[in-house]
């Protein structure tokens, strides 16, 4: 498929790089120490990853780097609110009969 990651990569020159569970955790707990807010799993992939492009020298000493770091503030939100997580009203089966599902749904908003 044309335009997908790969061609992405191909067309500028990009590295794929592989982290750890264990040295995403560690970026996202640096993360954390360093700016005093957590961040999601997959941002802490990311970070990982730039740490070892820099550990590796494969980062220019004077590249302009932009990180998206994503989910900053969840794991604190949790604990201070407490939130509750909501039971779905329905659930249906991976290959639902489109009739089942019109009248489960039908059921649920009362018409």
């Amino acid at each position: 498929m044309k335009g997908g990651l790969y061609d992405a990569l191909v067309a500028t020159g990009g590295d794929m790089l592989l982290v750890t569970n264990e040295e995403a955790m560690e970026a996202q707990k640096l993360f954390e120490k360093l700016e005093g807010i957590d961040i999601e799993p997959a941002a802490g992939v990311a970070l990982a990853s730039l740490m070892q492009a820099v550990k590796e020298q494969r980062v220019e000493e004077d590249a302009v780097i932009m990180l998206n770091i994503t989910g900053g503030g969840v794991a604190r939100y949790k604990k201070e609110f407490n939130p509750v997580m909501q039971k779905p009203d329905l659930v249906f089966p991976v290959n639902p009969d489109p009739e089942m599902v019109k009248a489960k749904v039908r059921e649920l908003i009362g018409k």
